[in-house]
């Protein structure tokens, strides 16, 4: 299933040739060579949805040659009361990612423009890898991002304390505004559940604040994890914080038949739990899907379209059902 993207923000434009340069020599030119780098190639990233992003192939004063993946975003942006953005993407990357025993995209470093409020994101360009949604690859694919997530989340567990101030909260505040954005989007639908399932969601909201609080993703989605020769790569962290874990669960299995996301939901809890899933763990999943589905649903009216919404608006209802809220 192919993620669902928020609504469409201004981009910021890729910077010239010169500024990139200068750029990118901040992050790896050091000593005499340090403006010794030069730019062979860019390449369009056809995969973006919010933010521009290029592929770049450099080479260094020694002939060495490698391509890097390019993010660039504005500075210091606040949505929802959550920080976004490149700038807040790296402080994920450093914080987090780069200290784990676990595979990831190489952080090459962070850099603002001069006098302005853009900010890029530098890292390692994965060659050859595919979403792990892929059609050929699904049943491989998706339970090894079941398990590497699965891991992500025991090895953090125990850092989330730490990093609490630094990271963003999946709090209660959090869940409820895209519970109330959805029943004002769909006022005109008149569906008669979809008030009550509001109301109720506080229910739903306590079993996802009295879980064992991570580092999650957030965003989890089919297409935010990239297979290559047997390894899983996450991508785009710019909603990570401190949460559930079944959140990022429930955003990898959305709307994937039951009888081809149980083994995944199995290798989670397999790799999260070696010694066995908690009995919580299945109210806390369903849990997290209502937030994930009115996360979705209440990202923008009308979005992405009546069809895609009307899908959405069933799963959400069945969600409900299935916890006993409407």
């Amino acid at each position: 299933m192919k993620r669902a993207s928020i609504a469409v923000r201004r981009r910021v434009p890729a910077p010239t040739k010169a500024a990139l340069k200068r750029g990118l020599c901040s992050i790896f030119g050091t000593g005499p060579f340090k403006n010794a780098l030069r730019i062979s190639k860019r390449l369009p990233n056809n995969a973006a949805c919010y933010y521009t992003s290029e592929i770049v192939q450099c080479m260094l004063h020694n002939s060495t040659s490698f391509r890097v993946f390019m993010k660039y975003g504005n500075s210091a942006r606040v949505e929802q009361g959550h920080r976004l953005g490149p700038d807040y993407e790296a402080l994920v990357y450093r914080e987090v990612l780069q200290s784990l025993p676990l595979t990831t995209t190489k952080f090459y470093g962070a850099y603002t423009e001069p006098s302005s409020r853009k900010s890029w994101l530098v890292l390692e360009y994965i060659e050859d890898a595919m979403h792990v949604g892929t059609s050929w690859l699904q049943a491989e694919g998706m339970n090894a991002a079941a398990e590497w997530i699965g891991r992500f989340h025991a090895r953090n567990q125990k850092r989330a304390a730490r990093l609490s101030l630094r990271l963003n909260r999946y709090d209660a505040k959090y869940f409820r505004i895209w519970a109330r954005r959805t029943v004002r989007f769909e006022r005109r639908s008149g569906e008669p559940w979809l008030q009550q399932l509001v109301v109720n969601f506080e229910a739903a909201i306590a079993v996802l604040l009295t879980a064992p609080q991570t580092i999650i993703h957030g965003d989890f989605y089919c297409d935010n994890a990239l297979y290559r020769a047997g390894r899983i790569y996450a991508i785009d962290w710019e909603f990570a914080g401190i949460g559930a874990g079944e959140i990022d669960l429930a955003c990898l299995t959305l709307g994937w038949p039951d009888d081809m996301s149980r083994p995944w939901v199995r290798s989670y809890c397999a790799a999260r739990w070696p010694q066995g899933a908690p009995r919580a763990f299945e109210s806390r999943f369903y849990a997290a899907q209502l937030y994930v589905l009115f996360r979705l649903l209440g990202e923008a009216p009308g979005w992405p379209n009546p069809k895609e919404r009307s899908w959405r608006l069933d799963l959400l209802q069945a969600a409900g059902e299935r916890m006993g809220l409407i």
